[in-house]
């Protein structure tokens, strides 16, 4: 797959998917969410969403997603197009944040950054 573009972006992404922090390294963990534009409708656009890959050097730096329909404030990401996919890395060992903002009103948002 070749590289299209590249660049540093902040976006706000809803939840459709995600994985549980897992380790991958003495000092490396990661999680996998699938996100799409809050105005997507799941229903109708089918495949159209971006894969967020966050890794950290600890367990507690990344977020643990209670929910589908949660919202994720990413600050820093790379944005890479490969093909017809979206992929935004956010490397907290570096200068990445992120801030998890939960589908339900009774809890408070979770903020690593």
């Amino acid at each position: 797959m070749e590289e299209d573009n590249e660049d540093w972006v902040q976006f706000y992404g809803v939840i459709i998917d995600a994985t549980f922090p897992y380790k991958v390294s003495e000092n490396k963990y990661m999680c996998n969410l699938k996100v799409i534009d809050p105005s997507l409708n799941c229903k109708d656009s089918e495949g159209e969403f971006s894969i967020v890959l966050i890794q950290g050097r600890r367990f507690q730096d990344l977020p643990i997603v209670q929910r589908i329909g949660d919202i994720i404030r990413c600050h820093r990401a790379e944005y890479t197009n490969r093909g017809d996919q979206h992929y935004l890395k956010l490397n907290l060992h570096y200068n990445s944040s992120w801030a998890l903002f939960s589908a339900d009103d009774e809890v408070a948002p979770e903020v690593n950054g």
